[in-house]
């Protein structure tokens, strides 16, 4: 399709017939070929489930069609989507006569930002049919931005904006399948009113209190029509702002089990961001979170699935914290931050993958990045994988096995892919003296050779005395960084940029022996931080859970000769770089 505008579309088709080999189910169903030309009578273009009220085109082909090579068509409704299908009607089954789906969004104006009123309605049906509320005021949001997504008097990549400093809530999943903005209100933030919340989920399912509800986005969705069966969606970015994420009832398996803990509790099961497990294949430009914090997403936090084609061309998270996370299981798994489905080898979610200037306190899952499909990457299928400048406390720590907690778990990554990882600060740190917590820290497994690796920089705390006697490069249990056999320091770092030195980890005074500009001495947790220890010891329900503020700078001239400071290795809490003490 090209040449598409407000109301109208030039469809192009091309019928010769240039191999069967792969579509010889689709023969034994039906398909035709005549003279070297795949058979069809028409072209239908109808609405999706997003808006099926429109009306709906069919066209007979003529020969002065298939001479010309393309159909013209007119009348449709702006910002309307369609799918537009070629049909050979000899077949018996409907379904069977269609040829390639192909879906169409019109074009339309974006106007100016949407302003969402937070409304608290104290008549709210929804918000009192839930226990457990605890009265909380909040606005609902999924309604709103549901309609948005059939809405075509709304165009594609609307900006909304959020009120800074209060709450809005979702009462059920919410299926992303058209572009925009959430954000809180910069005039908001301008004022000092702070960042708009949003719940996803509020109250309880049962009035005992013990299953907390959430839910989450859903990018993309079902086929809600047999038309749309085998279609390819296509959406515009989606990015989220400067806006905190929470859930109001959630309870990872410490809670349930630790001490403190209530046995009845059930273990939430939520993501920020899912997918259908049928879901539609879909093409996006961009996925943005950017200046957001996180807390209660307990089995994950974007997870991929599906059985179709899905493919990403940016995928960017910066600026952000997450706290009060993971810990699904005994082992804290759940999914990978970043959860690949492994199961297509013509999906791509890490083609740009940027983590940047984060924060991840204490938030046990799986892994980081996770995509283990042993998958035949078609030619010129790559991923470009940035972990950069983010500060990782306790990350994933409590499982010993080897394959558990990784940073990148992408064995079989594409051959030409980069993965960068610079900048990171690690902080190993326990309660007090006597929290015998696990501090099982793993670093990455990557088999595939034909990759390019730009390792530097990456700085750890002191890392308390732990029950392996001997740490790789001094924080790593195993699968260190610096493995020469599935690490980036295999061939002694030939595949790194700054080669195998800079695969090791730095303390400040050159224990590893690749810094040039030691100080002489590391720096502890407590040094670095005003208060970066755990709430609660091993085994309390609270062992995972900190004061998120204790995370500023203690800008003394111990840490700021450091060059976790002169480097500028910060940690990032509530989008901003605390870089001192602001009391």
């Amino acid at each position: 399709m090209e040449d598409v505008t407000f109301e109208s579309v030039r469809v192009y088709f091309n019928n010769t017939v240039e191999s069967t080999s792969e579509y010889e189910e689709f023969i034994k169903n039906g398909a035709e070929i005549v003279d070297g030309k795949w058979v069809f009578h028409d072209i239908q273009i109808v609405p999706t489930a997003d808006n099926p009220d429109l009306e709906s085109v069919y066209h007979t082909m003529t020969e002065e069609d298939f001479a010309n090579g393309y159909v013209d068509f007119d009348g449709f409704v702006s910002n309307g989507s369609y799918i537009v299908t070629g049909n050979n009607n000899n077949v018996a089954r409907v379904y069977d006569r269609n040829y390639n789906k192909a879906f169409m969004r019109m074009l339309g104006e974006v106007g100016d930002p949407i302003a969402i009123p937070a409304i608290y309605d104290a008549g709210d049906t929804i918000m009192a049919a839930y226990y457990n509320t605890d009265n909380l005021q909040a606005s609902r949001l999924d309604t709103i931005l549901s309609n948005y997504m059939g809405d075509n008097t709304i165009t594609e990549g609307q900006v909304f904006y959020l009120e800074g400093g209060k709450n809005y809530y979702l009462a059920s999943s919410l299926a992303l399948t058209k572009g925009l903005t959430l954000e809180t209100n910069p005039e908001d933030l301008a004022a000092g009113k702070g960042r708009a919340v949003i719940y996803m989920g509020v109250g309880t399912s049962d009035e005992s209190g013990n299953s907390g509800r959430a839910a989450n986005f859903n990018l993309g969705r079902n086929a809600q029509s047999g038309a749309e069966n085998g279609v390819l969606l296509s959406f515009q970015d989606i990015k989220f702002n400067e806006i905190n994420f929470t859930v109001q009832k959630f309870y990872n398996y410490l809670d349930k089990n630790g001490t403190g803990g209530n046995s009845n509790y059930a273990i939430s099961a939520n993501y920020f961001m899912n997918m259908n497990s049928q879901g539609l294949g879909f093409t996006m430009g961009e996925l943005s979170i950017t200046n957001c914090t996180f807390s209660g997403m307990i089995r994950g936090f974007i997870r991929f699935q599906g059985p179709n084609r899905q493919i990403i061309q940016r995928l960017t998270v910066e600026g952000c914290v997450f706290h009060d996370c993971g810990v699904y299981d005994a082992n804290g798994r759940g999914y990978a931050w970043f959860a690949g489905p492994g199961n297509r080898k013509d999906s791509n979610f890490f083609q740009n993958l940027t983590v940047r200037n984060n924060t991840f306190i204490d938030s046990p899952r799986h892994s980081l990045v996770g995509e283990n499909g042993n998958l035949a990457w078609p030619a010129g299928t790559t991923w470009n994988v940035v972990i950069e400048n983010n500060t990782f406390v306790n990350f994933s720590t409590r499982s010993s096995n080897s394959g558990h907690g990784l940073i990148l778990e992408t064995r079989y990554a594409p051959r030409g892919s980069k993965f960068t990882f610079k900048k990171n600060l690690f902080v190993m740190v326990r309660q007090n003296d006597s929290d015998n917590r696990p501090l099982n820290m793993k670093g990455m497994r990557i088999d595939t050779k034909a990759i390019e690796y730009d390792f530097a920089d990456n700085y750890a705390t002191t890392v308390p005395n732990w029950t392996t006697s001997n740490l790789i490069d001094g924080l790593f249990s195993n699968r260190a960084f610096s493995n020469t056999s599935d690490g980036a320091g295999y061939n002694s770092g030939a595949l790194n940029l700054g080669g195998y030195g800079e695969t090791r980890i730095k303390f400040g005074d050159n224990r590893n022996e690749n810094e040039d500009d030691a100080v002489g001495y590391q720096l502890t947790p407590a040094e670095l931080f005003m208060n970066s220890a755990p709430l609660a010891p091993e085994g309390h329900k609270d062992m995972h859970r900190y004061n998120v503020d204790g995370f500023y700078y203690n800008l003394t001239p111990r840490v700021m000769a450091h060059p976790i400071y002169t480097k500028g290795i910060e940690t990032h809490v509530g989008g901003m770089a605390m870089l001192g003490n602001r009391y």
